[in-house]
């Protein structure tokens, strides 16, 4: 194939089409590494394969218990290790399609905060929703304001 197949800029990857690589619509298109901060890929109908995401281990709650000193998570996989009860760390600012998982090993309940004006679960904007000890929760975006929690 002649020619230029993509364009890779702008944090995204515009122009690459499984039809454009002469591809049938089930054939598989493989990346080696994208490594683009930013980087959005918009139109994909499955991945296959392995996905790695950001993990921050070792997170120790904030014991003051509220929004304004919650321990921020960072990353998509953050694991909280050290709490007392109620402690409290806040999710990212809601963007619709991001999710954060927070993965409670503290043996306590903790305080998950929504970033500044932002939901959880439909609540008032600002307000935490508490994680047991031992359980795994994802949060979802579904817009640029409210997050959704799925506990297990």
């Amino acid at each position: 194939m002649a020619g230029k197949l993509a364009t890779l800029g702008g944090g995204g990857i515009s122009g690459l089409s499984r039809a454009g690589l002469g591809l049938a619509t089930d054939d598989a298109v493989t990346f080696g590494t994208i490594a683009a901060a930013g980087a959005t890929l918009t139109g994909l109908t499955d991945i296959n394969g392995t996905m790695a995401f950001s993990v921050t281990t070792g997170i120790t709650a904030d014991s003051n218990d509220n929004q304004a000193n919650a321990v921020a998570l960072t990353t998509t996989l953050n694991v909280v290790s050290t709490a007392g009860a109620n402690d409290a760390v806040k999710l990212l600012t809601a963007t619709r399609g991001l999710f954060q998982v927070v993965i409670n090993l503290s043996g306590q309940t903790i305080q998950v905060f929504p970033n500044s004006s932002d939901k959880i679960d439909g609540g008032s904007a600002n307000a935490a929703t508490t994680q047991a000890a031992s359980t795994v929760a994802a949060f979802f975006a579904a817009d640029d304001t409210d997050w959704y929690k799925l506990e297990a």
